[in-house]
Protein backbone atom coordinates (compact mmCIF):
# COMPACT_ATOMS: atom_id res chain seq x y z
CA UNK A 1 0.00 0.00 0.00
CA UNK A 2 1.45 3.35 -1.05
CA UNK A 3 2.35 5.91 1.59
CA UNK A 4 0.12 8.44 -0.21
CA UNK A 5 -2.96 6.24 -0.45
CA UNK A 6 -5.39 5.97 2.44
CA UNK A 7 -8.43 3.69 2.31
CA UNK A 8 -10.46 3.40 5.51
CA UNK A 9 -11.71 -0.09 4.62
CA UNK A 10 -8.17 -1.39 4.15
CA UNK A 11 -6.88 0.36 7.26
CA UNK A 12 -9.73 -1.08 9.37
CA UNK A 13 -8.87 -4.61 8.28
CA UNK A 14 -5.16 -4.08 8.93
CA UNK A 15 -5.83 -2.82 12.47
CA UNK A 16 -7.82 -5.90 13.47
CA UNK A 17 -6.67 -9.47 13.92
CA UNK A 18 -8.61 -11.90 11.68
CA UNK A 19 -10.61 -13.26 14.61
CA UNK A 20 -12.13 -9.81 15.28
CA UNK A 21 -12.96 -8.83 11.70
CA UNK A 22 -16.68 -9.22 12.16
CA UNK A 23 -19.30 -7.07 10.46
CA UNK A 24 -20.08 -4.93 13.53
CA UNK A 25 -16.45 -4.32 14.44
CA UNK A 26 -15.58 -3.36 10.87
CA UNK A 27 -18.55 -0.99 10.68
CA UNK A 28 -17.51 0.66 13.94
CA UNK A 29 -13.95 1.20 12.73
CA UNK A 30 -15.19 2.62 9.41
CA UNK A 31 -17.26 5.16 11.35
CA UNK A 32 -14.22 6.17 13.40
CA UNK A 33 -12.07 6.52 10.28
CA UNK A 34 -14.62 8.40 8.16
CA UNK A 35 -13.45 11.91 9.23
CA UNK A 36 -9.84 10.95 8.51
CA UNK A 37 -10.84 9.59 5.10
CA UNK A 38 -12.66 12.85 4.33
CA UNK A 39 -9.60 14.96 5.14
CA UNK A 40 -7.35 12.69 3.08
CA UNK A 41 -9.70 12.93 0.11
CA UNK A 42 -9.70 16.71 0.29
CA UNK A 43 -5.89 16.75 0.22
CA UNK A 44 -5.13 14.02 -2.31
CA UNK A 45 -8.14 14.53 -4.59
CA UNK A 46 -8.89 18.24 -4.36
CA UNK A 47 -5.58 19.87 -3.47
CA UNK A 48 -3.25 17.61 -5.46
CA UNK A 49 -5.38 16.58 -8.44
CA UNK A 50 -7.99 19.35 -8.43
CA UNK A 51 -11.74 19.08 -8.63
CA UNK A 52 -13.92 21.15 -10.94
CA UNK A 53 -17.30 21.18 -9.21
CA UNK A 54 -20.52 22.70 -10.50
CA UNK A 55 -20.62 26.47 -10.17
CA UNK A 56 -22.72 27.94 -7.37
CA UNK A 57 -26.23 28.82 -8.59
CA UNK A 58 -28.61 31.28 -6.97
CA UNK A 59 -32.02 30.03 -5.77
CA UNK A 60 -30.73 26.46 -5.88
CA UNK A 61 -31.40 23.95 -3.10
CA UNK A 62 -28.21 22.62 -1.49
CA UNK A 63 -27.87 19.73 0.92
CA UNK A 64 -25.16 18.89 3.43
CA UNK A 65 -22.17 17.43 1.60
CA UNK A 66 -22.78 19.18 -1.74
CA UNK A 67 -19.67 20.71 -3.32
CA UNK A 68 -19.56 23.86 -5.46
CA UNK A 69 -16.94 26.02 -7.13
CA UNK A 70 -17.40 29.70 -6.26
CA UNK A 71 -16.74 32.39 -8.89
CA UNK A 72 -13.39 33.15 -7.22
CA UNK A 73 -12.37 29.57 -8.21
CA UNK A 74 -12.47 28.31 -4.61
CA UNK A 75 -14.21 25.06 -3.70
CA UNK A 76 -16.75 24.88 -0.87
CA UNK A 77 -18.80 22.12 0.75
CA UNK A 78 -22.30 22.71 2.13
CA UNK A 79 -22.53 22.20 5.91
CA UNK A 80 -26.18 23.25 6.38
CA UNK A 81 -29.04 22.59 3.98
CA UNK A 82 -30.52 25.77 2.47
CA UNK A 83 -31.81 27.51 -0.64
CA UNK A 84 -29.02 29.69 -1.99
CA UNK A 85 -29.40 33.46 -1.95
CA UNK A 86 -27.16 36.52 -1.75
CA UNK A 87 -26.99 36.27 2.05
CA UNK A 88 -25.82 32.66 1.79
CA UNK A 89 -22.94 33.08 -0.64
CA UNK A 90 -20.04 30.65 -0.14
CA UNK A 91 -17.75 33.65 0.40
CA UNK A 92 -18.01 37.36 0.96
CA UNK A 93 -20.88 37.38 3.46
CA UNK A 94 -20.70 37.24 7.26
CA UNK A 95 -23.22 34.38 7.36
CA UNK A 96 -21.43 32.28 4.78
CA UNK A 97 -19.63 30.22 7.44
CA UNK A 98 -23.01 28.96 8.67
CA UNK A 99 -23.69 27.26 5.35
CA UNK A 100 -20.35 26.65 3.63
CA UNK A 101 -16.87 25.38 4.46
CA UNK A 102 -13.98 26.18 2.14
CA UNK A 103 -12.02 23.07 1.24
CA UNK A 104 -9.77 24.39 -1.53
CA UNK A 105 -8.34 27.80 -2.46
CA UNK A 106 -7.95 26.84 -6.12
CA UNK A 107 -10.09 24.31 -7.99
CA UNK A 108 -7.10 23.47 -10.21
CA UNK A 109 -4.89 20.85 -8.61
CA UNK A 110 -1.33 21.47 -7.53
CA UNK A 111 0.02 18.81 -9.91
CA UNK A 112 -1.47 20.61 -12.91
CA UNK A 113 -0.49 24.10 -11.75
CA UNK A 114 3.12 22.93 -11.46
CA UNK A 115 3.18 22.51 -15.26
CA UNK A 116 1.89 26.01 -16.05
CA UNK A 117 4.14 28.46 -17.90
CA UNK A 118 4.05 31.50 -20.21
CA UNK A 119 4.16 29.71 -23.58
CA UNK A 120 1.24 30.93 -25.67
CA UNK A 121 -0.29 27.54 -26.38
CA UNK A 122 -0.01 26.60 -22.68
CA UNK A 123 -1.19 29.97 -21.38
CA UNK A 124 -4.25 29.80 -23.63
CA UNK A 125 -5.10 26.35 -22.26
CA UNK A 126 -4.64 27.68 -18.72
CA UNK A 127 -6.93 30.64 -19.38
CA UNK A 128 -9.68 28.47 -20.81
CA UNK A 129 -9.46 26.07 -17.89
CA UNK A 130 -9.40 28.83 -15.30
CA UNK A 131 -12.36 30.73 -16.78
CA UNK A 132 -14.16 27.50 -17.69
CA UNK A 133 -14.94 28.67 -21.21
CA UNK A 134 -16.99 26.72 -23.76
CA UNK A 135 -15.79 25.62 -27.24
CA UNK A 136 -17.85 28.32 -28.96
CA UNK A 137 -16.29 31.15 -26.92
CA UNK A 138 -12.65 30.56 -26.10
CA UNK A 139 -9.91 32.74 -24.62
CA UNK A 140 -6.94 33.31 -26.93
CA UNK A 141 -3.73 35.34 -27.26
CA UNK A 142 -2.30 37.36 -30.15
CA UNK A 143 1.28 38.57 -30.40
CA UNK A 144 2.00 42.26 -31.07
CA UNK A 145 5.83 42.28 -31.21
CA UNK A 146 7.69 45.47 -30.53
CA UNK A 147 9.34 47.23 -33.49
CA UNK A 148 13.15 47.33 -33.52
CA UNK A 149 13.24 51.11 -33.66
CA UNK A 150 13.25 54.14 -31.40
CA UNK A 151 12.35 57.82 -31.45
CA UNK A 152 14.47 60.79 -30.42
CA UNK A 153 13.31 64.36 -29.92
CA UNK A 154 10.68 66.22 -27.96
CA UNK A 155 8.06 66.67 -30.67
CA UNK A 156 6.23 64.30 -32.93
CA UNK A 157 8.04 64.08 -36.23
CA UNK A 158 11.37 65.27 -34.79
CA UNK A 159 13.58 62.30 -35.71
CA UNK A 160 17.31 61.72 -36.07
CA UNK A 161 18.52 61.77 -39.68
CA UNK A 162 19.32 58.35 -41.11
CA UNK A 163 23.01 59.03 -41.66
CA UNK A 164 24.17 55.42 -41.71
CA UNK A 165 23.40 52.60 -44.09
CA UNK A 166 22.37 50.54 -41.04
CA UNK A 167 20.30 53.23 -39.29
CA UNK A 168 17.11 52.38 -41.15
CA UNK A 169 17.03 49.08 -39.23
CA UNK A 170 16.34 50.85 -35.98
CA UNK A 171 15.44 54.49 -36.74
CA UNK A 172 11.73 54.86 -37.48
CA UNK A 173 10.40 57.28 -40.09
CA UNK A 174 7.01 57.59 -38.39
CA UNK A 175 5.56 57.14 -34.91
CA UNK A 176 4.61 53.46 -35.02
CA UNK A 177 6.06 51.92 -31.86
CA UNK A 178 3.89 49.09 -30.44
CA UNK A 179 2.73 49.54 -26.85
CA UNK A 180 2.05 45.88 -26.01
CA UNK A 181 3.94 42.63 -26.49
CA UNK A 182 0.73 40.58 -26.64
CA UNK A 183 -3.01 40.84 -26.12
CA UNK A 184 -5.26 38.49 -24.17
CA UNK A 185 -8.83 38.05 -25.41
CA UNK A 186 -11.43 36.61 -23.04
CA UNK A 187 -15.15 36.25 -23.85
CA UNK A 188 -17.57 38.21 -21.69
CA UNK A 189 -19.53 34.98 -21.20
CA UNK A 190 -16.66 33.60 -19.12
CA UNK A 191 -17.51 35.89 -16.21
CA UNK A 192 -20.33 35.30 -13.70
CA UNK A 193 -22.92 37.95 -12.92
CA UNK A 194 -20.94 38.97 -9.82
CA UNK A 195 -18.14 40.23 -12.13
CA UNK A 196 -20.11 42.40 -14.53
CA UNK A 197 -18.01 45.56 -14.84
CA UNK A 198 -15.37 45.77 -17.58
CA UNK A 199 -12.73 46.95 -15.09
CA UNK A 200 -13.42 44.04 -12.73
CA UNK A 201 -13.33 41.59 -15.64
CA UNK A 202 -9.97 42.87 -16.84
CA UNK A 203 -8.65 42.81 -13.28
CA UNK A 204 -9.66 39.15 -12.94
CA UNK A 205 -7.77 38.28 -16.14
CA UNK A 206 -4.67 40.20 -15.10
CA UNK A 207 -4.59 38.55 -11.68
CA UNK A 208 -4.29 35.20 -13.44
CA UNK A 209 -1.95 36.15 -16.31
CA UNK A 210 0.46 38.03 -14.03
CA UNK A 211 1.29 34.76 -12.30
CA UNK A 212 2.77 33.28 -15.49
CA UNK A 213 3.77 36.03 -17.95
CA UNK A 214 7.45 36.61 -18.63
CA UNK A 215 8.71 39.48 -16.43
CA UNK A 216 9.17 42.68 -18.39
CA UNK A 217 6.53 41.94 -21.00
CA UNK A 218 3.60 44.32 -21.41
CA UNK A 219 0.17 43.10 -22.40
CA UNK A 220 -3.39 44.28 -22.80
CA UNK A 221 -6.66 42.55 -21.89
CA UNK A 222 -9.58 42.65 -24.32
CA UNK A 223 -13.06 41.49 -23.31
CA UNK A 224 -15.01 40.47 -26.39
CA UNK A 225 -18.59 39.42 -27.10
CA UNK A 226 -18.84 36.07 -28.94
CA UNK A 227 -20.79 36.14 -32.19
Amino acid sequence: MSLFVFDSETIARQLLPPVLRGEKMMAWLRVLLTPVQWVVNRFLDDFSDGNNYTEWITSHSYNVGDFVTWYTKENFVCIQAHISASDKWPSGKTSSTLYWLKVQDNFIGLNERATYNAQIIKLEQQLNHWFRTVPTARAYITNTPQNNEFLMGNEMGDYVVNSSEFSSAYMCTDHSVQKYDFKVYVPVTAFPSMVSGIDDQKKAVKQFVDQYRVPGTIYDVCIYTPT
